[in-house]
């Protein structure tokens, strides 16, 4: 999903937004204590560190309690995932890649964007700053006149087939990359008990950790609790995330590339996939794609277990979507 400012987020609904990360934060690892409790064994007791990063609560929950050599492994990683956020932010003074390594990781990604643009008929394009600017979700948030939008699109399908690197935004994908690159830290410096949660977009190190995807209508609510295990990710996609009223409606983040305009055909797109990038870029494209092609393109790519809210609030899933919903 396409993230706005922290700043924004804060105008728009802080409570909401907490509320959610919260709640999210509280379902991964709460059924293993409650069967924990009932089964007689001692209940894991797990300890949360927090860091606002990228406009959201990035989370790393483990079992507790801690000492100096895994608090050091916990501050490593927010400092990995706080040079992903600066990696990824070429709009930003002394943004963009600092070395060849980082140049591979930019590389790496445009070229997954590219592939899952291709795949999916241009529902995602990382070359999308000019509509997220248009916008204005990363400073103060309007609805532009469709003359605006008509004269974007036009530039649009006139530019160069390549561009510059501040044409970018990876949005869609960095809250993704960056749990990954925190589990490959925490890993690296011991642990095997682990869960990252960037706002939705979560990994773990170890077994049967139990997540909760939030109903995209009410805050406070589960649609559905999915177990992870490590090598499995999840990430979620949704109109509630970040929004704004203007004209009688809400507008949010999750932008059409052709048109520059919100999908409107889903409500929320959870994802499992092989990597939390590709979980994270995919919900994006399979909301973008609505409810039919999302699944037609399920189908297709077994590597991507797929859960959709449509615009009605009915459910659908593909075949590889086991995890029970608790709506219809």
């Amino acid at each position: 999903m396409y993230r706005v400012s922290a700043p924004f987020r804060e105008r728009v609904s802080p409570w909401r937004r907490w509320r959610r990360d919260l709640l999210l934060a509280l379902a991964a690892g709460a059924l293993g204590l409650g069967l924990g409790a009932w089964l007689g064994p001692k209940p894991e007791v797990l300890v949360t560190r927090s860091r606002p990063l990228m406009g959201t609560l990035m989370e790393i929950r483990l079992p507790g309690p801690l000492d100096e050599t895994r608090e050091a492994a916990v501050a490593a990683a927010f400092a990995e995932m706080a040079r992903v956020e600066r990696l990824l932010a070429p709009y930003r003074p002394g943004g963009g890649p600092a070395s060849a390594a980082e140049s591979l990781e930019v590389r790496q990604l445009l070229e997954l964007g590219r592939q899952v643009g291709a795949a999916s008929l241009g529902a995602v394009d990382l070359r999308i700053r000019d509509w997220v600017e248009l916008w204005g979700f990363e400073s103060t948030p309007r609805k532009p006149s469709q003359t605006e939008l008509d004269s974007m699109a036009r530039r649009r399908a006139q530019r160069p087939a390549s561009g510059d690197w501040r044409e970018f935004s990876f949005g869609c994908v960095a809250a993704g990359y960056a749990v990954d690159r925190a589990l490959l830290v925490l890993k690296d410096r011991g642990l095997t008990r682990v869960l990252v949660n960037a706002g939705g977009e979560v990994g773990v190190l170890g077994q049967d950790w139990s997540v909760g995807v939030q109903d995209p209508r009410d805050s406070l609510a589960l649609l559905a609790r999915v177990t992870l295990d490590e090598g499995q990710f999840v990430a979620t996609s949704g109109d509630y995330q970040s929004a704004f009223e203007a004209e009688g409606r809400r507008w949010h983040h999750l932008l059409q590339p052709a048109t520059g305009l919100p999908a409107s055909e889903c409500q929320s797109v959870s994802v499992r996939a092989p990597s939390c990038a590709e979980a994270d870029i995919w919900a994006t494209a399979l909301f973008v794609m609505g409810p039919a092609g999302a699944l037609a393109l399920a189908q297709r790519h077994p590597e991507l277990e797929v859960l959709v809210v449509d615009a009605e609030g009915q459910t659908a899933r593909s075949a590889g979507w086991d995890a029970p919903v608790r709506r219809k």
